[in-house]
């Protein structure tokens, strides 16, 4: 049982439509994890360049790593 009183499908709430528009505008339902995380990885190797960036992710567990460059793998 929930201890909000139940509304009839067609009238919502004020709190409800808030809701809504904040999950229409939040990042999370509109940018694709695998471009970000791309993006991500990209701007980090141009920011401390391919030898900094590669020393780096040797040091990223082997597992991890490989998740990783299969998730971001273009196709």
């Amino acid at each position: 049982m929930s201890d909000t009183p139940e509304l009839p499908e067609d009238e919502e709430t004020e709190h409800e439509k808030r809701k809504r528009q904040l999950s229409l505008h939040d990042p999370i339902h509109s940018v694709s994890l695998k471009d970000y995380t791309f993006q991500e990885l990209t701007k980090c190797q141009s920011q401390y360049g391919p030898n900094m960036f590669h020393q780096l992710m040797e040091t990223v567990d082997p597992d991890i790593a490989q998740q990783l460059q299969d998730f971001i793998q273009v196709q």
